[in-house]
């Protein structure tokens, strides 16, 4: 329901977005369905963007604004298209006074939040964090949406809010081939994405994953994290 908000009337969306290309390479986009979604998936297109680095980036954060602005704009509840996945735990850590405006008057907001995306999330007391300026907001679901979750809790909150710290976990398995040859793999991740990455100490058979970075550049990091783990551990 919200691919003609991406197109527009006549392709008129589909114009504004193009011209967002660089000297980078321009830019050429196309939706349509994908085969590979499968039936739990079957109303979701995908939108391919393709040319220069630059000009792809601009044409993500347009298309992330342009949903966000849609789905908040109308209240809409987003489907949970993914019920028999395994789930994910993605925390993230919000600035001690801005927690306000994503928890909202009586637990509002946070409600409909969690309505909307169908994620569990779970957010610090004050006695939890002691004397920490950040509190931690938990959330929970497969991996799609606990994407949407991170969107639209990005939303929420004020405007300054919106660069994200978020801490992922992966098997200690996948710690080399996320950093590479001599930090080469992580580098990389990190000048694609425009985040900041580090791993810390593993713990057990897991490790810490820290993104910091713009909500669209962080979820970027953590698909590409994803798809790594995938790849190589057969998670």
């Amino acid at each position: 329901e919200l691919v003609g908000h991406i197109i527009g009337k006549a392709g008129a969306n589909v114009k504004h977005l193009q011209s967002l290309a660089t000297d980078d390479g321009d830019v050429s986009l196309s939706v349509c369905a994908h085969p590979g979604l499968g039936r739990t998936m079957a109303n979701y297109q995908v939108l391919t963007v393709t040319g220069g680095v630059d000009g792809q980036k601009a044409v993500q954060e347009a298309v992330h604004e342009r949903i966000t602005s849609v789905v908040n704009a109308q209240h809409l509840v987003l489907p949970n298209p993914l019920k028999a996945t395994t789930e994910e735990t993605v925390t993230l850590f919000v600035p001690d006074g801005m927690v306000g405006a994503l928890i909202g008057k009586g637990g509002s907001v946070l409600r409909d939040i969690v309505t909307r995306t169908h994620a569990r999330v779970n957010i610090e007391s004050r006695d939890e964090s002691g004397e920490s300026e950040e509190r931690q907001v938990t959330v929970i679901g497969t991996a799609d949406v606990v994407e949407m979750a991170q969107n639209v809790i990005s939303s929420a909150l004020p405007q300054e809010g919106r660069y994200l710290k978020a801490v992922i976990s992966i098997p200690t398995d996948a710690i080399r081939h996320l950093i590479g040859k001599q930090g080469a793999n992580i580098s990389d991740l990190m000048s694609r994405t425009y985040t900041t990455i580090h791993v810390d100490e593993p713990e057990g058979d897991n490790a810490n994953v820290v993104i910091e970075g713009t909500v669209m550049n962080n979820l970027n990091a953590q698909r590409s994290i994803r798809d790594l783990v995938e790849k190589f551990c057969h998670v």
